[in-house]
């Protein structure tokens, strides 16, 4: 069987690519499944990744010449050991930033989400002075991996974000189309265990059946309106899992936090129908008779 050289093909048709080895060259960052090894942070946005652990060749910025697996990453601003949340160096051509990863909690696969509720990425960084092509370092003095954990701000801005506990994250890696594999699933693997999205709908129900006048309070878990032992009400359904959630004014005063009495929507705030008053009570500025059903709705 006589070889062609692929420089003798050329690509007629029009395109990016004249010749055949023009696209054998073009490049592809591919997403890799999550890695199954922990990183452990105490307080901190980064996190330095050892040769140990996550061997390999650094793929440096989007003019790389890595052509078969080596791990996408930016150029850092400051040395390995600092976050370095600006070092978004690599972006394709249409906008993407290559270096950016996925993180999540080590034990539940759930994604991670800062308290503004933004979520949290990872962005893989290598060392000022590291080379395309060099291999991955060990820790310290000749580390010049490191994966820095940060937010979008929705215009695309990042900034750091401290973490505590057990993560996991992606890598992202560099393939010539001449290493393309022989089967590959497009756009890496799907995560399915994820739960933290999925919200639920409860509801409780409280059924007066012993009066209270106006001013009293309900206590979620029990049933009870008082104090004194004024009045009390048998409660059903999901009361017992809703008074395990409301634990701050934050939930009481949210759209996801309903009262009705005897399916008519009260006004909740401070000298309305009902008040916050603690992880495990509210206040009712309104009498119950017996046989009055006081309606919890929340979602969570």
């Amino acid at each position: 069987m006589s070889l062609v050289n692929e420089r003798q093909i050329g690509l007629k048709t029009g395109g990016n690519f004249s010749l055949l080895k023009d696209y054998l060259d073009k490049r592809t960052v591919k997403v890799t499944p999550f890695q199954e090894i922990t990183l452990t942070l105490s307080a901190v946005s980064f996190q330095e990744l050892p040769a140990a652990t996550w061997p390999g060749f650094l793929a440096v910025g989007a003019a790389t010449t890595e052509t078969d697996g080596s791990i996408m990453t930016g150029i850092g601003l400051w040395a390995i050991g600092t976050p370095a949340f600006s070092a978004v160096t690599a972006v394709d051509t249409i906008g993407n930033v290559l270096n950016l990863v996925d993180v999540r909690d080590a034990t539940s696969h759930d994604p991670v989400y800062d308290t503004d509720g933004r979520k949290v990425y990872g962005l893989i960084t290598s060392g000022a002075t590291s080379a395309d092509g060099d291999a991955v370092g060990a820790t310290g003095v000749t580390a010049n991996l490191e994966v820095s954990f940060v937010k979008n701000d929705g215009t695309g801005t990042f900034s750091a974000v401290t973490l505590t506990g057990t993560y996991e994250i992606q890598l992202n890696k560099v393939y010539q189309a001449r290493f393309d594999k022989t089967i590959e699933l497009q756009g890496g693997a799907k995560e399915v265990d994820v739960i933290a999205d999925i919200t639920v709908n409860y509801l409780a129900q409280y059924t007066v059946d012993n009066a209270a006048v106006t001013g009293k309070n309900l206590t979620l878990s029990t049933g009870v309106i008082g104090p004194g032992g004024i009045g009390s009400s048998v409660p059903s359904g999901d009361y017992a899992a809703i008074a395990a959630w409301f634990d701050a004014a934050g939930k009481f005063n949210g759209n996801t936090f309903i009262v009705q009495l005897n399916g008519v929507e009260q006004v909740k705030g401070s000298g309305l129908d009902v008040e916050y008053v603690s992880s495990d009570t509210m206040l009712l500025n309104f009498a119950v008779d017996v046989g009055d059903v006081i309606t919890i709705k929340a979602i969570f």
